[in-house]
Formats: C-alpha cells, structure tokens, sequence
C-alpha cells in the first residue's frame, strides 16, 4: 500500500485529471510541488483551488475527501466546522495509529 502522502497525492491528481485539462492540473501540481511536507501542500492546495475554480473547489474537496477515505474504508463523517484540511490531517493522524497497532 502507498504512504499517507503518496495515496493522498494519487487522490488529488485523479480527481483534478478528471475534472481539468492538463493545463490547470499543471498548475495544480507545479504549486503542490513547491511543498517538502505534506501539511504544507495541503494548506497550499486549499488556498489555491478556490482562487483557480471558484466558488466550485467545495465539490472537488468532497470528491477528494470521500475517495480517498474510501480508500481506506473509512466513511467521511462531515462535522461542522472542519475543513479540507482538517479532514486530511483526522485521517493521516488515524492512519499513523492504525499503523502502530
């Protein structure tokens, strides 16, 4: 199975793809790029999308969000209050202890 990171970046480039051409995925990933820890891309993706997409980057958070929870079997809850961001760290933090057990 891939790290958290890699399996979160898969997710990303899969849904981008599906939705944008290759230009905006691109730039997409040229800006995730400049990123060394994963924190860090995904503070800079949630910053990014809405200012490439608009109004619509909610859509492609949630279709983010569930496919890579699936992925891990786990159900998305929505709790109000959290952000993309959040939802990311909740599940790196649960895959880390998962990982120790």
């Amino acid at each position: 199975m891939l790290c958290f990171e890699e399996s979160l970046l898969e997710t990303i480039n899969e849904i981008i793809q599906e939705i944008f051409d290759k230009d905006v995925s691109k730039t997409i990933f040229d800006y995730l790029n400049k990123e060394s820890i994963i924190d860090a891309k995904i503070e800079t993706f949630s910053e990014i999308l809405p200012k490439i997409v608009g109004i619509g980057y909610t859509i492609i958070e949630d279709l983010i969000l569930e496919t890579l929870y699936s992925k891990y079997g786990i159900k998305l809850e929505q709790k109000e209050g959290n952000m993309f961001p959040d939802y990311v760290r909740a599940l790196k933090d649960e895959q880390i202890v998962r990982e120790k057990i």
